[in-house]
């Protein structure tokens, strides 16, 4: 699941402050990538820093700011157990949507992504962590045969049928409801090649790399070859000082708000290691906060 906007916007702003002490064009290149329009910035920076060069504001920040993250930035953190997420969510399922959608989720291109990822999908599709159905108004129900839902939660699940009847795009597309362990019971439960197209989207995080790649692996084997795998993922950033901050405030942000996700994975590189998966296309949204990933099983 998605870590919380508000946890994750608070995070942000506190990134932003200790920006300030660069000028306007070195924020702004630190922050631009092709995804994402370049932020408008007021000139100059704090007064005490105003007049500084660049080199002694970077001396400055690397100074206040840095060593203090660094001293609390975990060696690893630690996922959620299953039975620990399970009962987490099921407590957070009849609010979840307002935690994780709305306007915050719009202005950090969320929205955006699901719906840029999801007019994929096609044949028989596999959505795990599917949580309360925040992407199932965005399948296309002409492309899909038949749609099975999973999550850890049976709270979740119910919150999610509830809004999957009430959809227009999905009238009289089968639809099953499954609760099981992403990380583990796919195989057993499906079979190898039970699918066309299979969607994460802000799950992997909860589960840790360990979990995470066990995942990616059982949903490779459900997929049959040249099926297609559409991730969206919090992910490491693309900016070296957002990584380094999130690094460093990861098992903090899990523990407090963040409902258990480790939000500093290397995406990419976890799928890489599946051996399975070529990754046909990988899209940045907020600076590489959150990816896209469109990738075809070999």
């Amino acid at each position: 699941m998605v870590i919380s906007l508000l946890t994750l916007s608070r995070h942000i702003v506190l990134f932003f402050v200790f920006s300030c002490l660069f000028r306007q064009n070195e924020v702004t290149a630190l922050l631009v990538d092709h995804n994402n329009v370049t932020p408008q910035w007021q000139d100059g920076a704090f007064p005490l820093f105003r007049e500084c060069n660049v080199s002694t504001r970077r001396g400055l920040l690397q100074y206040f700011y840095l060593p203090p993250l660094l001293y609390m930035s975990p060696s690893k953190v630690c996922a959620m157990s299953p039975s620990e997420a399970s009962r987490q969510y099921d407590s957070y399922a009849s609010s979840y949507d307002k935690l994780d959608g709305g306007q915050a989720s719009s202005a950090l291109g969320i929205d955006q992504a699901r719906t840029d990822l999801l007019q994929n999908a096609r044949g028989h599709v596999l959505e795990i962590g599917v949580g309360t159905g925040l992407n199932l108004d965005r399948y296309d129900g002409a492309q899909i045969s038949s749609l099975t839902l999973v999550d850890i939660s049976s709270g979740m699940l119910q919150e999610a049928k509830t809004k999957a009847d009430a959809l227009p795009n999905l009238k009289g597309l089968p639809i099953s409801f499954v609760q099981a362990d992403a990380s583990s019971a796919l195989l057993f439960q499906f079979g190898k090649g039970s699918f066309d197209t299979v969607v994460d989207s802000f799950s992997l995080c909860v589960m840790g790399v360990d979990g995470g790649m066990a995942c990616l692996n059982q949903l490779a084997q459900v997929l049959k070859p040249g099926g297609q795998m559409l991730l969206l993922e919090n992910s490491r950033s693309s900016n070296s000082f957002l990584a380094l901050y999130q690094d460093a405030t990861a098992e903090m942000a899990a523990s407090f708000g963040g409902k258990g996700c480790v939000y500093n994975q290397d995406v990419r590189a976890m799928i890489t290691r599946t051996r399975m998966m070529d990754i046909q296309c990988e899209t940045l949204y907020s600076a590489g906060l959150f990816r896209a990933f469109n990738c075809v099983r070999l």
